[in-house]
C-alpha cells in the first residue's frame, strides 16, 4: 500500500493557477532559452512593466524567479543580466529529470495501491484518446503526459522524490522549456508512439516491474530531449552537443 501523501503541490503544467510573476518569468525565460534575449542583456524593470501593463512589483518577483532558475544573474544596485543557457546545461537538466522520473516510476511500481493503478489507467485512456485525434494540440498532449507523471510521482511513496521533481519543474529552466516550448509531440505519429510507450510502462506498473518502468521512463525523457535540442538548434543555431553528455 502506498504511503499517504498529504502535502499539497500545485499542478506544474499549463495552469491558470500560475501567478502573474510566474507567467511573466515563463515568457521572459522562453525568450532567454530561445536566444531572443541574448546573454549579457540587462532586464529593465520599468520597460518590462510597461510592456505587460503591470506595476514593477510582479516584474521584480519574476526576475527573482528567473534568478532562481539560473536564467539571470541579479546584482544589487546594478540589476539583472541574462545568463546563457547552453546546450550542455539543457542536456544536464533533462538527464536529471530522467533520473527523477525513472526513480518515481520504480517506486510507484512497487508501492501503488490497486486503486491508484486503476486511476492511472484512466489517465492513460484519456491520453490514448488524444493520440487518436489528428489535430490534437501538442501542448494539450504534453500536458496530459505530465499529468500522468505528476500522478505517479506524487503517489510513489517518497516525498523526497516528489519534492525534487516539483523543484525541477517549478524552480529550474526545465519547467520553462516544458511550459513554453513544446517541441515534442508535433505529429500524430509521434503522439501515437508516445502513447504506446506509456501503455508499455503501465503494463510494467501492473506487473510490479520497477526496473522496466524506470527504463521506459528514462527512454521517453531522453527522446523528448532530442526533440527539444533539435528545435533549439534550429532557433539558435546551436552546435551539436557533446555526445558524452547524451546518457542513454
Amino acid at each position: 500500500m502506498a504511503m499517504a501523501n498529504t502535502r499539497a503541490r500545485r499542478e506544474p503544467g499549463h495552469s491558470l493557477l500560475r501567478t502573474l510573476p510566474e507567467q511573466i518569468a515563463d515568457e521572459l525565460g522562453s525568450a532567454i532559452v530561445q536566444g531572443k534575449l541574448p546573454a549579457g542583456d540587462r532586464l529593465l524593470e520599468i520597460a518590462i512593466a510597461a510592456e505587460y501593463g503591470v506595476s514593477r512589483a510582479p516584474v521584480r518577483e519574476a526576475i527573482r524567479l528567473l534568478a532562481r532558475r539560473r536564467l539571470v544573474d541579479f546584482y544589487p544596485r546594478r540589476g539583472a543580466y541574462v545568463v546563457a543557457l547552453t546546450t550542455e546545461k539543457i542536456i544536464d537538466m533533462f538527464n536529471v529529470t530522467a533520473v527523477l522520473i525513472g526513480l518515481a516510476a520504480r517506486y510507484f511500481a512497487a508501492m501503488a495501491s490497486d486503486e491508484q493503478l486503476e486511476h492511472f489507467g484512466e489517465l492513460l485512456a484519456q491520453l490514448e484518446a488524444l493520440a487518436e485525434q489528428p489535430h490534437c494540440s501538442p501542448q494539450d498532449f504534453a500536458s496530459a503526459v505530465w499529468r500522468m507523471t505528476t500522478y505517479f510521482s506524487r503517489n510513489c511513496g517518497s516525498d523526497s522524490i516528489a519534492d525534487l521533481l516539483d523543484h525541477q519543474v517549478n524552480e529550474t529552466a526545465w519547467g520553462t522549456l516544458y511550459r513554453q516550448m513544446t517541441a515534442d509531440f508535433m505529429t500524430q505519429a509521434r503522439r501515437q508512439e508516445a502513447a504506446a510507450q506509456l501503455r508499455s510502462r503501465y503494463a510494467a506498473f501492473l506487473a510490479r516491474d520497477g526496473n522496466l518502468a524506470d527504463q521506459i521512463s528514462r527512454e521517453m525523457t531522453y527522446l523528448s530531449r532530442g526533440y527539444v535540442l533539435a528545435a533549439l538548434a534550429a532557433a539558435r543555431g546551436d552546435q551539436m552537443p557533446d555526445e558524452r553528455r547524451l546518457i542513454v
